[in-house]
């Protein structure tokens, strides 16, 4: 083995190589690095590349939050192997391959001392952070940072990542020499046991530098930080996140956009109040992409530079709503997390987004009557007969909520198992009562009956699926997946059609038609 690759590493430059490895995934470095000392040279600054630090142990969940739950120490002989670890890599030899540090629980409460505060590794990692003189990113986990800690991490030359979720700074001076003035992305998320969510962090940071910035803001602390955070004239994504699900007024968030003039890219969540003002109309300029609660489209749907939109639609009167508006729109991207949307709606999508190339659509269902899937066969079979495809689209995806679908089949084979259980305490009684049961059917459940969806079987579904794919020749890839499901074609370049069907003929007339038949295809 080692002869071959000899041969074989002599022939490819080392340039080739390091793009090779660097891309292979972790547990593929150690196997690539014994094979020959060329590759063991390229692969080895990769191997140390990422160090991960468990300094300390959580207590039980109980009804706390992550960030909430206690500090614990770890055990003699957790806290004697992370301690031979952390001698290991900041060593001379490994420290400066190091390029990304994690410093996280072990969340292991049956593996904790007591209540005793585990600074012993906490402290001698700060006090050694300066040995990765070549560290670009460091995330930390509900961490309490001293001024010594804080004061080593400002003097990282190489660092421009930086993610603290849960974090508290504690004993911290304002000093002109502390500064993260080299970051260019930044992730915050405070520790409710924190006076002042953001500080020092949004103090350290270079406000002309940075690009990307993700913040977790409790409800109460929005009005404050949208007063004294500065403005970042180059930050181009951004994301916020309320740490509670609260209903907060727009003008509250407004007020802390417009610190944030540049943006191209919003994640927003939360729930908010939303009226449309005139003086709203200068808020991000240049938004090329969105992804957040829909409340907040009526702000930007009608922005030139939007072509990605990602959107929560509660109800079923969004659509109407937001055509409603009356702007042009030129999104080309969408993807849906709704209610499910009968034909008409789904065609007014079309219509309301006429530049759309790619649609993402995430239905949740109701599975309140008798098939828990009926809905789904329905719209099938609609969706079939009349495909609301609009020319323009290059990409169609179609799916159910999958959290509901193990509920649904758990729920429906008990009512299985208990109807199979009764079935034959009722044979006795079945033959005296069937002439009277038929006399006496209500007008009731006649009426549910002549409701009952229409069968769809599962070679009418694919044919008029693949048909659909003939029918419009923009079309390069549709996906439709249900519970027990997934039909997937793809269009090649040279116009021949790929698909992938995952599904038998008797889970589909079991989950969409109400029985057991295996219908020929």
């Amino acid at each position: 083995m080692s002869t071959l690759a000899r041969v074989v590493t002599s022939h490819f430059p080392e340039e080739l190589w390091l793009e090779i490895v660097h891309q292979a995934p972790q547990e593929s470095l150690l196997r690539i690095s014994l094979v020959d000392r060329t590759l063991r040279r390229i692969s080895s600054p990769f191997l140390f590349s990422r160090f991960t630090l468990h300094p300390y142990n959580l207590g039980p969940y109980g009804n706390r939050s992550y960030e909430e739950r206690e500090v614990l120490a770890l055990d003699e002989a957790t806290q004697n192997r992370e301690m031979e670890h952390l001698n290991f890599r900041c060593s001379a030899e490994i420290a400066p391959l190091v390029r990304l540090v994690n410093i996280a629980p072990l969340d292991e409460p049956k593996r904790a001392m007591g209540t005793d505060s585990p600074s012993a590794l906490i402290n001698l990692f700060f006090l050694r952070i300066p040995a990765f003189i070549h560290l670009a990113t460091f995330r930390a986990y509900n961490l309490i940072f001293t001024h010594v800690a804080l004061r080593n991490l400002c003097i990282l030359p190489a660092l421009t990542q930086l993610e603290v979720v849960a974090c508290v700074v504690t004993g911290w001076v304002d000093e002109p020499n502390f500064n993260l003035h080299q970051l260019t992305t930044a992730c915050l998320g405070p520790s409710p046991r924190a006076s002042s969510p953001l500080d020092p962090w949004i103090r350290l940071i270079d406000a002309d530098r940075l690009v990307d910035l993700s913040l977790t803001i409790p409800a109460d602390f929005w009005a404050t930080i949208a007063q004294y955070i500065p403005t970042f004239p180059c930050l181009t994504r951004l994301e916020l996140l309320p740490r509670q699900c609260l209903s907060l007024p727009s003008s509250t968030l407004v007020s802390l956009l417009v610190k944030f003039p540049s943006v191209t890219d919003l994640s927003l969540g939360g729930n908010w109040y939303f009226s449309y003002q005139a003086q709203y109309c200068d808020v991000l300029p240049s938004i090329e992409c969105f992804f957040g609660t829909f409340e907040f489209l009526p702000l930007i749907i009608g922005r030139p530079t939007l072509t990605r939109l990602g959107s929560s639609c509660p109800g079923s009167n969004w659509l109407q709503r937001v055509s409603a508006m009356d702007t042009e729109s030129n999104v080309t991207s969408l993807t849906l997390y709704s209610y499910p949307l009968d034909l008409a709606e789904f065609c007014l999508l079309s219509k309301v987004f006429p530049a759309l190339t790619c649609l993402n659509v995430e239905f949740e269902h109701d599975a309140g009557d008798g098939n828990s899937f009926s809905g789904i066969t329905s719209f099938l079979r609609e969706f079939i007969l009349s495909p609301p495809v609009s020319p323009s689209l290059d990409s169609l995806r179609i799916s159910w909520d999958r959290q509901n679908w193990d509920e649904m089949s758990s729920s429906e084979e008990e009512d299985e198992a208990e109807a199979d259980e009764s079935e034959d305490e009722d044979d006795e009684e079945e033959d005296e009562e069937d002439d009277e049961l038929e006399d006496h059917i209500d007008r009731d459940e006649m009426k549910t009956r002549s409701r009952k969806p229409a069968r769809l079987t599962k070679a009418e579904a694919v044919a008029g699926l693949r048909l659909l794919m003939a029918k419009f020749s923009t079309l390069t890839s549709l996906q439709i997946e249900g519970h027990a499901f997934l039909f997937h074609a793809f269009r090649r370049s040279d116009g021949t059609i790929k698909e992938e069907i995952a599904v038998t003929a008797c889970d589909f007339n079991r989950f969409y038609n109400g029985d057991d038949s295996d219908d020929e295809e």
